[in-house]
């Protein structure tokens, strides 16, 4: 989350007292930052993506331990500002990365980083219009789902199906009635997409 000056801020809650938090770390980034995404490894570090206002809106990535410590920082990891951050890691521990991509008429991007910070993949022009309100995770066969609100489609919300190798393997177009907003997703585990 972030609060004026909209700086990063990380917060651990306890839900079995109403309201109430464990932990508070404060002005976490450097700058103001955006678009938002956080997500736990394997060994329970905390990492965090966001547009990043010090670095020209550039996609960052932080890595904290559960103090709130930092323990790695990657900047300048887009070519461009990106929006609407989304962030998993698959079963080997890669950092995957799904925006909207202002150096691609804000279409879905994809990254795919090792722990390192390192690019291995960079796959764009995913969408086929604009994209907004994205959310990226994987099943449990490891493919990779991102949803989004699509330009191209009305707006209405829009769910792909990408391997790997980031070959779409299925799109479905037009599941809402109308224009979508802060979308999420997610599997349970019967399998069935939420």
């Amino acid at each position: 989350i972030c609060n004026s000056p909209y700086k990063l801020i990380i917060d651990k809650y306890n839900f079995s007292i109403q309201n109430t938090y464990i932990n508070r770390y404060i002005n976490l980034s450097v700058g103001a930052i955006s678009y938002n995404s956080i997500a736990f490894d394997s060994s329970g570090n905390i990492w965090v993506g966001y547009s990043d206002n010090i670095n020209l809106n550039k996609l960052t990535i932080d890595k904290y331990n559960t103090s709130g410590t930092l323990l790695n920082r990657y900047i300048n990891l887009s070519i461009n500002q990106v929006n609407y951050i989304s962030l998993a890691f698959d079963s080997s521990g890669n950092i995957w990365v799904s925006y909207s991509d202002n150096n691609n008429l804000s279409k879905l991007t994809i990254d795919k980083y090792n722990t390192s910070g390192t690019l291995l993949n960079r796959y764009i022009n995913l969408s086929s219009g604009s994209v907004f309100s994205i959310s990226l995770t994987f099943d449990s066969s490891g493919y990779i789902w991102v949803s989004y609100e699509d330009s191209s489609n009305s707006y209405t919300l829009t769910i792909d199906k990408y391997n790997t190798s980031g070959t779409l393997l299925n799109r479905y177009i037009n599941l809402s009635s109308g224009s979508v907003f802060s979308i999420s997703l997610t599997f349970d585990s019967s399998g069935y997409i939420w």
